[in-house]
């Protein structure tokens, strides 16, 4: 079974022992995923809620949070927020009623009427009834970004624990290789805890190819000239993110398809100038700027420790097809500090093109 076959198959069972633990490198594509294939799949049966932890730090404002995004997602099909919208006309016409009476200086009517919280009433529950064909839809809650959330693992556990266990819900929780830093509170814990809410395990590991494809083909480019230049250029771009260090080489990269991604948004400058002054654009400029680019932005693993040190031959060790002729100082600088000189550049490009 595929990983996207996977978190269907979770996301189908009744009442599941624990949590899912969805784990892959940054910018390895697991927002993607979830957004759009999970999604997809599960669209006629399911309503996947995501809430990003990023920055949460308190369990309120977690809760807070999960709230929100359950109403944002089952709004359309919930019977009773259709009633609430109904009762709500009402409380415009209470409020009218209300502002030609006299009050006491400092009390405001729309106060009374805002003081009747009838979204209060409302419990989050992990299946809905469409208000439409009158089915059930089950709930799943994705909870993303969870090592960047700044939440005790303990509470967090907890939490989790809650939704999963008490109030039925299946959770899948998206997450670095590794989610919190063992480091923080009692250790042993924190692994039993992990281990009792989270029941299965699963790593995303993508095929480059497949990703790479569907980012050129549906991504939204510039311009569609440069959508199409991308297009014929596909192979070429995987083989520079899916390609192997030198064997025995002391640096690794971080193969992010984010960085990837933005490396090809600021290759568009690079690709314009050319085609504008009538230049064909080597195949070398595009996968030595990717390169060289990717490292710019990740950094490089050096004796498994992330560096932002290094130099070309460090580059071209992470990435064979790395020519550093073809990244002269203009591009250099440019993603250095942002500051485009397209004299420099173009200039840069003459001499290249003489030698």
């Amino acid at each position: 079974m595929d990983i996207l076959g996977e978190l269907v198959h979770y996301c189908k069972q009744e009442d599941p022992i624990g949590a899912l633990m969805f784990q892959g490198e940054w910018g390895s594509g697991k927002t993607y995923l979830i957004e759009h294939d999970l999604k997809e799949a599960l669209k006629d049966t399911h309503i996947i809620v995501r809430i990003s932890l990023f920055g949460i730090g308190e369990a309120k404002a977690m809760q807070e949070t999960v709230r929100q995004k359950w109403f944002e997602g089952c709004e359309p099909l919930l019977v009773k927020l259709h009633e609430y919208k109904e009762k709500n006309k009402g409380l415009s016409s209470l409020l009218n009623i209300l502002a030609k009476l006299k009050f006491p200086v400092g009390v405001n009517p729309g106060d009374i009427v805002s003081s009747l919280d009838i979204m209060s009433t409302i419990t989050i529950k992990p299946k809905v009834k469409d208000i439409k064909t009158q089915e059930e839809k089950k709930v799943v809650l994705v909870f993303d970004d969870v090592e960047r959330s700044r939440m005790n693992p303990l509470v967090f556990y907890g939490l989790i624990n809650e939704y999963r266990e008490n109030q039925h819900f299946n959770v899948i929780l998206v997450s670095n290789m590794e989610s919190f830093s063992i480091g923080r509170g009692d250790n042993v814990t924190y692994q039993l805890l992990k281990n009792k809410v989270v029941s299965e395990t699963v790593s995303h590991v993508p095929d480059p190819y497949e990703v790479i494809h569907s980012i050129i083909a549906n991504k939204k480019w510039r311009t569609k000239e440069y959508g199409l230049y991308l297009a014929d250029k596909e192979k070429l771009i995987a083989d520079v993110f899916a390609c192997k260090p030198e064997e025995k080489a002391e640096v690794e990269a971080f193969h992010n398809f984010l960085s990837l991604i933005e490396g090809l948004e600021s290759f568009y400058r690079v690709f314009y100038h050319l085609t504008e002054e009538g230049k064909e654009v080597p195949d070398k400029c595009l996968t030595s700027f990717l390169a060289y680019f990717m490292v710019s932005r990740n950094g490089l693993r050096r004796s498994g420790q992330l560096s932002f040190g290094y130099d070309d031959e460090d580059i071209r060790k992470l990435y064979p097809v790395y020519d550093d002729k073809y990244m002269p100082a203009s591009l250099r600088n440019w993603i250095a500090d942002g500051l485009w000189d397209k004299e420099a550049f173009l200039s840069d490009i003459e001499k290249i093109s003489e030698n």
